[in-house]
């Protein structure tokens, strides 16, 4: 994370940025780059709180907004679920991958985002540019 350095994800995936962040932090942008060894399609599932840009190469592929509802249903309480789906065709090469993260809310921010396809992986984040 730019200014922070690297950060983990918990076990269960989720990315809990008030582990890392002072409160006073209410925006972030995590970078990271996908190697894909072959083009296709690829899909992005992400759950996030509070608000998330989602970038891939610097073009905009989502925006999204979850918020805590006072609510019975679970799914409405604005907690980080990957069940948004983003489907993209991408080439062969390297891909930036840029998440901006917004704190709207004061019970925390975070992000989970696993990606579906064949022939890609994870560069290691000290390699990003």
């Amino acid at each position: 994370m730019e200014g922070f350095g690297v950060i983990q994800t918990e076990e269960n995936g989720i990315l809990n940025l008030n582990r890392y962040l002072p409160l006073s932090e209410t925006e972030v942008r995590l970078v990271r780059e996908v190697k894909v060894q072959t083009g296709g399609k690829f899909t992005f599932n992400v759950g996030f709180s509070d608000q998330l840009t989602l970038q891939i190469d610097d073009e905009v592929v989502f925006k999204g907004e979850n918020l805590y509802q006072n609510s019975p249903k679970w799914e409405e309480r604005g907690y980080v679920k990957p069940d948004q789906q983003i489907e993209c065709f991408l080439h062969k090469g390297i891909h930036r991958l840029t998440a901006i993260l917004k704190a709207k809310e004061n019970f925390g921010f975070g992000l989970a985002l696993n990606i579906e396809g064949d022939g890609y992986r994870l560069l290691p984040a000290h390699l990003c540019r």
